[in-house]
């Protein structure tokens, strides 16, 4: 997971972050 994050922060802009933030939220309990 953590290198699926950088991969998204490497490519940056809006999808990047709406991807980070799905990534978070999919790892919630």
């Amino acid at each position: 997971h953590l290198a699926a994050i950088k991969m998204v922060k490497m490519q940056g802009g809006v999808f990047g972050a709406v991807s980070n933030s799905a990534a978070l939220v999919a790892q919630l309990p």
